[in-house]
């Protein structure tokens, strides 16, 4: 499995939709803090600007999305919020802090100066991801808010330019190597 992460567009919205529906209801109120049902996360995927939003993901075994990232940049106020999710299967395996170590450098270089989250109180592992990655976390009544502040630099221009090609070649590898399967199995 590669814990590389890919950029996602429109063309991976079944994918997308996939995933999220692969959440038990818990785990969807925990994610978007309210309940959610089939027609609701529909609603939300097809909702996605992805002119002003981007989404990343990670890819497991068999090409399934096991973790999705949603970086919604707001130019005007240079802040950035941010949702995420990973699969149960594949959770404690990194790629949550991947995801959000990728989508913090993301906002920072499209002009956000601070990157925020919000979350269910009773989310634990989600406050202390934030916590582990340098967010200031306040629990407020049932909510938690989560922030930190983020600058670009020319080096981190590099570095998203370079996981960028990284992603790219992993895909372009996990295509050959189904082609390859494909062509063998065939045979």
């Amino acid at each position: 499995m590669s814990s590389v992460v890919q950029r996602l567009d429109e063309m991976q919205k079944p994918a997308m939709l996939q995933h999220l529906s692969e959440l038990s209801p818990d785990e969807l109120r925990l994610r978007f803090g309210s309940p959610m049902n089939e027609q609701t996360l529909q609603r939300y995927v097809e909702s996605i600007d992805f002119g002003r939003d981007q989404l990343f993901g990670i890819y497991g075994s068999e090409r399934r999305l096991v973790a999705m990232a949603h970086v919604a940049v707001d130019p005007a106020k240079h802040c950035a919020e941010l949702g995420l999710s990973v699969a149960p299967d594949q959770r404690r395996r990194g790629q949550g802090e991947t995801l959000l170590r990728r989508a913090v450098l993301h906002a920072s270089n499209s002009g956000a100066r601070v990157i925020y989250m919000q979350c269910l109180r009773e989310n634990e592992p989600m406050m202390r991801l934030a916590r582990n990655a340098g967010f200031v976390v306040i629990p407020d009544g049932t909510e938690a808010d989560a922030s930190k502040s983020v600058a670009s630099s020319p080096g981190s221009f590099l570095r998203e330019f370079l996981y960028d090609k990284i992603a790219l070649a992993d895909h372009a590898l996990q295509h050959q190597i189904e082609s390859d399967q494909a062509s063998f199995e065939s045979r």
